[in-house]
């Protein structure tokens, strides 16, 4: 019996974009569109790469392998710059959810069904009726 792994991992990936997608709009909307004017030049790279996160998470229902490796992209460069600016890696446990999402999304393509040996279908080996005379 073949399940299709790579449906099944890109699905889930689309609903943790979705959850994702939603968080991420909540945030923006509660903590406030940045200002622009005043940010330095640090923020404002912050702000494109996170973006470029948002972009690549709604992406991903339309054509999925460009989704992937726009988030993906987007976040080595959001942890880049923070790694630059700051000089630490750790930022908050939600930024490493969007690299994982981009994995599901290529392990749904490096996957994409996987046979199960349990439930093959074996014939089984019966008798042979012959006529009797």
């Amino acid at each position: 019996m073949k399940i299709p792994t790579g449906k099944i991992l890109l699905w889930m990936a689309k609903i943790f974009s979705a959850i994702l997608s939603i968080l991420m709009i909540m945030f923006m909307f509660g903590d406030g569109f940045p200002d622009f004017s005043w940010m330095s030049p640090r923020e404002t790279i912050l702000f494109i790469c996170f973006f470029g996160m948002f972009v690549g998470l709604n992406l991903l229902w339309y054509i999925p392998k460009p989704a992937a490796w726009t988030i993906a992209g987007s976040a080595f460069a959001f942890w880049l710059i923070e790694v630059i600016y700051t000089g630490g890696f750790w930022m908050h446990w939600f930024f490493f959810l969007y690299p994982l999402i981009a994995v599901i999304i290529f392990l749904s393509f490096k996957y994409p069904e996987y046979e199960i040996e349990q439930f093959k279908s074996k014939k089984k080996a019966g008798r042979k009726r012959t006529k009797r005379k």
